[in-house]
């Protein structure tokens, strides 16, 4: 019996001392011209700190390099494979490689690819990923596309990160991500933040290339949104960082009361500019021109619910800039009685609305109103 034990005791001590046996650095030089990557890293650690040289450095590397080319050609796109990857990523020594880690860039590409056509919840893999990995932007261009469906908020810090990078100009002049910047400017801009707010909270967003490059038609879309919460935040934008002019803040202003106005800062800007209009006839051609141009003239002013705000609204709109409604009324008539084509139907929506309440408002002439009154028998 105690030779059993013994014994028993004799072979433990055994697995103990081959459990806890480490490779030497001949070893893993031997695991190198082999290539045998997997055993390789799950040793390379073993030698001592004094003996982690560059020729380790460099062994190392190259394991860890094909390890990660194997799996994305094998496309070893598994939690286990992603985790063990982002490990070796994470040694001091090995996470400052460049190659290293565009090469596991690629691979995190086709891991959260797969993950999105599988419907997974990867949401913390995209985080752990983008929070400790480095950049390199034309994968990062790709990954956002797949952020986006993967998590919102983390697709806006990778946006962000394009919009930064040297090439960002490029990036931000192509229409194709116009639509995607446009939509991160307005999540960001507040409605209740003065201009001055607004700058703080929207500088990080991109580099002054990209901002140059979007202006014009962040410019457009202000002019031509039908969603005014959509028209008050871009204006702050562009107002934040000096990218407007006269003759577009005259436009983009009437249009902004014109649409149902909400009160703040905008609204400020949009009375005191209207009350500039009134003296600068040339300007107001200019702004009536632009406005003639919609298919469908902004008349929601009229439809809001506070009756009472929308009068003394469109009271101080026909004061300042009475060319406006006689050419939207004679929009409605002409209409009515046929005497012009409008392919997208009726251009003054809330024509009959408007008549109804200047006849008792006066905003526009008795002749038109009768004019408008004899439309609607034809």
């Amino acid at each position: 019996m105690l030779h059993r034990i013994a014994i028993i005791l004799l072979i433990s001590l055994c697995a103990n001392t081959i459990a806890r046996e480490t490779y030497t650095k001949d070893d893993l030089k031997v695991l190198f011209k082999q290539k045998s990557y997997q055993e390789y890293l799950d040793h390379y650690l073993d030698i001592r700190p004094t003996q982690r040289d560059e020729d380790w450095k460099k062994m190392t590397l190259e394991m860890l390099a094909l390890s990660i080319k194997t799996a994305t050609e094998k496309k070893e796109f598994s939690n286990q494979t992603f985790d063990s990857i982002l490990g070796y990523l994470s040694n001091a020594t090995l996470k400052t490689d460049h190659y290293a880690q565009f090469i596991f860039a690629k691979y995190a590409l086709g891991f959260f690819q797969v993950c999105v056509d599988s419907k997974s919840n990867c949401q913390s893999k995209l985080q752990e990923y983008w929070s400790s990995s480095k950049r390199f932007v034309e994968i990062d261009q790709q990954l956002f596309h797949l952020a986006q469906v993967i998590s919102s908020e983390i697709a806006d810090q990778v946006l962000i990160s394009i919009l930064n990078d040297d090439s960002s100009k490029i990036y931000c002049s192509k229409m194709e991500n116009f639509k995607n910047i446009k939509a991160l400017l307005i999540k960001t801009v507040s409605s209740q933040d003065s201009t001055d707010q607004t700058f703080k909270n929207v500088a990080h967003i991109m580099d002054e290339s990209c901002r140059k490059a979007i202006a014009s038609e962040l410019k457009k879309e202000t002019i031509t949104t039908k969603n005014n919460s959509e028209r008050e935040k871009l204006y702050k934008y562009l107002k934040a960082f000096q990218m407007t002019d006269e003759k577009f803040e005259a436009t983009a202003l009437t249009l902004y009361l014109l649409n149902g106005p909400a009160i703040g800062d905008v609204f400020n800007f949009a009375w005191n500019k209207l009350s500039g209009l009134s003296q600068d006839h040339k300007l107001r051609e200019t702004v009536l021109e632009n406005i003639k141009s919609f298919q469908t003239l902004p008349d929601d002013i009229v439809n809001i619910s506070d009756q009472k705000r929308s009068d003394v609204i469109i009271t101080y709109i026909n004061k300042n800039f009475p060319e406006y409604f006689e050419v939207y009324t004679r929009a409605c008539i002409d209409y009515y009685s046929g005497a012009r084509s409008f392919p997208k139907g009726n251009p003054t929506l809330y024509c009959d609305k408007f008549i109804e309440r200047s006849k008792k408002k006066n905003w526009v002439s008795e002749a038109l109103i009768q004019r408008y009154i004899k439309a609607k028998k034809i």
